[in-house]
């Protein structure tokens, strides 16, 4: 998701100013925990890499599972140092949710609710699910062809998982665009409730 959808949706999620401050801020600090943990980790898989698999320290070369650690490594901690930034952002959700909640007047907010939820069930997890398969592909190719590179050749199954989440994001868009319109519509009628 774009930053810029992320921000626009903001204002139509959170209704309550407050509420949308403290989710805007836990969004910031998702964003740079994602990017920091992604540098450390990344350092991290190749140090493990260079010792474990190269033949640099160890004399036997494993080159082969490089691509499944590094992958397997940067995903599994990246993910970790990341979740309670999600876990903050998911309070504050909650709590907007328990204050529209039987209100008419934020009925089509519910609803924009409804489709978050119907595309992070599946649809929106599609990138995460190709890079599971991607791991323990490249992991059954490294042991097999322990020498050889040819564990990167898994590496297609995350970007097939990265073309399917696109078109399936770009749909999901439209619904959301479609659903923020009668928002806006309904604000205009009954003088702005955003």
């Amino acid at each position: 998701m774009s930053d810029e959808n992320v921000k626009n949706d903001y204002e139509y999620l959170f209704p309550d100013p407050d509420l949308r401050e403290k989710a805007e801020k836990c969004r910031k600090n998702y964003g740079y925990q994602l990017l920091s943990s992604a540098i450390v980790t990344s350092f991290m898989a190749i140090c493990i890499i260079c010792v474990f698999c190269t033949g640099w320290v160890m004399e036997t070369n494993l080159i082969g599972y490089a691509y499944p650690i590094f992958f397997g490594t940067t995903t599994l901690l990246t993910t970790l140092a990341c979740l309670q930034s999600a876990y903050y952002v998911g309070k504050v959700e909650k709590e907007q949710r328990k204050r529209i909640e039987g209100k008419p007047e934020y009925a089509k907010t519910a609803e924009l609710y409804e489709l978050y939820d119907e595309y992070g069930k599946f649809r929106g997890k599609t990138i995460v699910f190709s890079m599971l398969v991607s791991i323990v592909v490249s992991l059954a190719v490294a042991l097999v062809f322990p020498d050889k590179l040819w564990s990167l050749s898994a590496f297609a199954v995350v970007a097939l998982g990265a073309v399917l989440q696109k078109n399936f994001y770009a749909a999901f868009r439209e619904k959301v665009s479609a659903k923020q319109k009668e928002i806006d519509e309904e604000n205009a009628k009954d003088g702005g409730l955003l």
